[in-house]
């Protein structure tokens, strides 16, 4: 059980470096939300959806304050990791049912299921967040380039660590 919450605590350390110091450089600042990937990795169990909830709000405020925000990153992660955690329920994760905690990577899920389950709650997740952040769901039409090009790049950001992860841990098990 250590193990578990070290890895999730190292998970979160990279992807909020990895937000805080890579969009800047990229001069993808506000275009490039990482620190997703943390919260679509978290262990599913539906006994600690409270304390999900909590933490997302608190990487949300977090992010916030680097990005100067006024809460709609701290909504939009609450948003997420709560839909997520319903989505999993209902339609991925059978074998939860069992007991224990799941995580829902690259491995336990499979390519195309990991694929669409990071896609869909990245979408989700941008919808919210520039929503918010232009006060009118309208001008997500305004500026698709700006709207897409962010889902890409953060779909990228979340999918390229996971499946080098499994490669690699795809080799050390042989």
């Amino acid at each position: 059980m250590r193990k578990s919450y070290l890895r999730q605590v190292v998970n979160l350390v990279f992807f909020l470096i990895l937000q805080v110091f890579i969009p800047p450089m990229l001069s993808l600042q506000g275009t490039c939300f990482m620190y997703i990937g943390f919260l679509l990795f978290l262990p599913w169990a539906r006994h600690n959806m409270i304390w999900q909830l909590l933490l997302s709000f608190g990487i949300g405020l977090l992010v916030d304050i680097f990005y100067q925000g006024v809460g709609i990153h701290a909504c939009a992660a609450v948003f997420l990791l709560y839909f997520r955690n319903l989505f999993l329920y209902f339609f991925i994760m059978e074998r939860g049912k069992q007991g224990g905690m799941v995580t829902p990577t690259f491995t336990h899920l499979g390519a195309v299921k990991f694929g669409l389950y990071t896609f869909f709650f990245t979408v989700c997740y941008h919808v919210i967040a520039f929503a918010l952040d232009h006060q009118a769901i309208q001008l997500l039409f305004v500026y698709p380039s700006r709207f897409l090009l962010s889902i890409v790049v953060s779909n990228l950001t979340i999918l390229l660590p996971s499946l080098v992860a499994a490669m690699l841990l795809r080799i050390y098990a042989q």
